[in-house]
C-alpha cells in the first residue's frame, strides 16, 4: 500500500514538473509582415521561404492593463463635449428641416382643398342665339374671389418650397460642420 502511494506521488511529481515547463514553451509567438505591411502574429514558426521574427513573452510578469492617463481622460471628455454639442446642432437643424417639410405638406393640402369649387365660386354666362333665346352654349367662369384664393394658396406653397430648400441647405452645410 505504501509503495503504491509512493509510486503515485512520484507520478504526480513527474507530471507536475513536465506540465510546469509547457507554458513557457507555448508562449513563443512569431510576427509576420506581408508585402503590404500587414502584421500577423502566429504560434507556429515560419516555413521555409517565410521571414518572421520570434516574439518572446515574459510569463513571469502578470499581464496588467496600462494605467489610465488623466490627461487622456480630460481630452476624451473634451471630445465628448464637442461631440454632444455637434449632435445637438444636428438635431436642431433636423427639427427645422422636418418642420419645413410639414409646412410644405400642409400648404399643398390647403391648395388641393382650395381648388374644390364651392357655391359662389362660379358664374354662368348663358349663351344666346338669334332673337335672344338661350342657345344652350353656356360658359362657366370662376369668380375673381376663387382665382384670388387659388393664387394665395399657390404663393403659400411656393413660399413653403423656398423655406424647405433653405432648411435643406442649412442642414447640409451647418449640421455637418
Amino acid at each position: 500500500m505504501k509503495s503504491i502511494q509512493v509510486a503515485l506521488a512520484q507520478i504526480f511529481l513527474g507530471l507536475f514538473v513536465v506540465c510546469a515547463g509547457v507554458p513557457a514553451i507555448a508562449q513563443a509567438l512569431w510576427k509576420y509582415t506581408d508585402k503590404d505591411g500587414k502584421v500577423t502574429y502566429a504560434d507556429r514558426p515560419p516555413r521555409e521561404g517565410e521571414t518572421a521574427v520570434r516574439v518572446n513573452i515574459d510569463t513571469t510578469k502578470p499581464l496588467t492593463p496600462p494605467k489610465a492617463d488623466p490627461k487622456a481622460s480630460t481630452a476624451a471628455s473634451g471630445v465628448d463635449a464637442r461631440l454632444k454639442a455637434r449632435v445637438a446642432v444636428q438635431e436642431q437643424y433636423r427639427q427645422k428641416l422636418e418642420a419645413a417639410r410639414e409646412e410644405l405638406d400642409r400648404a399643398k393640402q390647403a391648395l388641393e382643398a382650395g381648388k374644390e369649387v364651392g357655391e359662389g365660386d362660379t358664374t354662368v354666362i348663358v349663351g344666346r342665339g338669334e332673337g335672344g333665346k338661350p342657345s344652350g352654349a353656356n360658359v362657366v367662369n370662376r369668380t375673381p374671389a376663387y382665382e384670388e384664393r387659388i393664387a394665395t394658396l399657390e404663393a403659400a406653397v411656393a413660399s413653403a418650397v423656398a423655406r424647405l430648400a433653405a432648411a435643406e441647405k442649412d442642414f447640409r452645410e451647418k449640421a455637418s460642420e
